[in-house]
């Protein structure tokens, strides 16, 4: 299967190249039964960039397929893929630098599903702005402080085996999860590190975790709402749904920014302005729709037009 999935990842490339088309990530997934054990089936996925791979599983819970294609536990930049198809080098040549090839065991009424990053991205706690991240510096700064108390930390750090369940469930603490318009608040009974403006820090192995988990909170409460299991059409439907309205905002924003680009470049070609007059009236229309956009605040907006 791994054989067929490279082949058709070579048919991709050239397929782009012979429509001198762009760039592009992307995720294969085959579903294969087994032959033993009975009604078990094997996911292979193969991945090159941020698409992920996921399987919702009735006896495991939610999990990721495609952890390999990064290094969860490293701060990575969201607006680098980390590789994609496409005339990426020399003209001809992809960036496979995380060309990965995972394998999971799923059983028959299991859901395997396969994301974008502009859906994945969207339950990570700093992107949401629920969390901030967690810099080395300041968890260097955190260890220095912690070295007097290292000896009477000593009994407290054996491990318990819950280290996964007792770490969600402290950050869930400060996430009012009762809310289910996808807005969320906070609670203030979270003792854990915090941010100058009261979020909670993050390392990138929290926010991976967190995201996965929010991912399966939001799935485990349709199906609690509606007294069934989800299908996978209702699963997809509902994980677009809570990123839509997540980023509804920002995309009405982006809407009228392209909007007023529009409007300046008719009415600079119609009256043949200069240059400096377009970029300066695109300038006042973009601050003008994007504060009304965020907060609504008509005054400050007149103002500034």
């Amino acid at each position: 299967m791994f054989k067929l999935l490279l082949r058709s990842l070579d048919v991709a490339q050239q397929t782009i190249l012979r429509h001198e088309a762009g760039l592009t990530t992307l995720c294969l997934a085959f579903v294969c039964p087994l032959v033993s054990p009975a009604q078990c089936h094997a996911v292979c996925v193969l991945s090159v960039g941020d698409s992920l791979a996921y399987v919702l599983s009735r006896r495991h819970g939610l999990r990721e397929i495609t952890t390999g294609s990064r290094d969860v536990h490293c701060e990575r930049d969201i607006r680098d893929a980390g590789g994609a198809l496409g005339p990426v080098h020399n003209g001809s040549d992809p960036e496979l630098h995380n060309l990965t090839l995972s394998m999971t065991l799923v059983d028959a009424e299991d859901v395997v599903f396969l994301t974008t990053d502009g859906i994945s991205d969207n339950f990570d706690p700093v992107v949401t702005k629920i969390a901030a991240p967690l810099t080395m510096t300041q968890s260097h700064d955190d260890h220095d402080d912690d070295k007097d108390d290292d000896d009477d930390d000593e009994a407290a750090a054996e491990p318990t085996g819950n280290e996964d369940i007792d770490f969600y469930n402290n950050r869930r603490a400060s996430v009012d999860v009762g809310q289910r318009s996808g807005d969320m608040g906070q609670r203030s009974g979270d003792g854990g590190q915090r941010s100058d403006d009261g979020r909670p820090l993050m390392t990138p192995a929290e926010r991976h975790q967190y995201a996965v988990k929010e991912m399966e909170r939001i799935v485990h409460e349709f199906e609690l709402f509606a007294e069934w299991p989800c299908s996978a059409q209702e699963l997809t439907g509902i994980i677009v749904q809570h990123v839509l309205r997540l980023t509804d905002i920002k995309r009405k924003v982006c809407f009228f920014v392209c909007f007023c680009l529009s409007v300046c470049l008719f009415v600079s070609y119609s009256l043949s302005l200069p240059a400096s007059v377009s970029l300066s009236l695109y300038v006042c229309l973009s601050v003008y729709v994007f504060i009304e956009g965020a907060d609504g605040n008509h005054c400050a907006t007149c103002t500034l037009t």
